[in-house]
């Protein structure tokens, strides 16, 4: 990974500044999920036939559920959202403090996810006197490492979706990058969330369809 965001930045040097800032932050991600553990959900819930219908994983069986480590990834990569983010560090520091003195669940934040997910980083924000966007930051990374984690499971046990919708199969989050592949010519779309990559029309947008 690390030869891969060196690559990038010699490749594309206008995104030196951003990749230097991410470089840890995607190091500690790829570091915590080889060595996280989550117990297995039931795949006998996930039922193929709603698949093929747009019936995304997460609404068919708990993802982010109660027994995740949340509190435990938060506090493991927040040291690395510090060096990245420099700007961020004293607000990161704080909100670290209330996660270890267990004022801050996060918990609360992935019952929520995602349609009240704003509103318990709003509260929280206001009752620490922390940005939401540096919150934001902290949660979406956590919630990333448990998706990616879940992904790359559910795929081990469910081999290839069927799936033609722009969102995506197993988190329904929209993708952040749509790829077209030199061989072939099939376009790919990258969830923005768990990292999920599924094929897709090269004549459809993804987000009206």
């Amino acid at each position: 990974i690390e030869k891969k965001i060196t690559q990038a930045m010699d490749s594309y040097p206008h995104s030196k500044e951003i990749l230097s800032a991410l470089k840890p932050v995607i190091m500690a991600r790829s570091r915590i999920i080889g060595s996280l553990k989550l117990n297995d959900i039931d795949y006998q819930t996930i039922d193929r036939e709603r698949l093929k219908g747009g019936i995304p994983v997460i609404k068919q069986t708990g993802l982010l559920t109660a027994d995740v480590p949340a509190r435990d990834i938060a506090l493991a990569v927040i040291p690395d959202l510090k060096q990245g983010l420099p700007a961020l560090a004293e607000e990161l520091s704080s909100i670290e403090k209330q996660i270890s003195d267990s004022n801050i669940d996060l918990h609360d934040y992935l019952r929520a996810y995602p349609e009240k997910a704003a509103e318990v980083v709003d509260e929280w924000a206001s009752r620490f006197s922390v940005r939401s966007s540096t919150i934001n930051i902290l949660c979406a990374t956590v919630t990333r490492i448990i998706l990616e984690k879940r992904a790359a499971a559910i795929m081990d046990n469910l081999k290839e979706i069927e799936w033609h919708k722009g969102y995506c199969p197993i988190c329904a989050a929209f993708p952040s990058l749509s790829m077209i592949q030199e061989k072939g010519g099939q376009r790919w779309l990258h969830c923005s969330q768990c990292g999920y990559e599924w094929k897709f029309s090269r004549v459809i947008c993804p987000y009206c369809d």
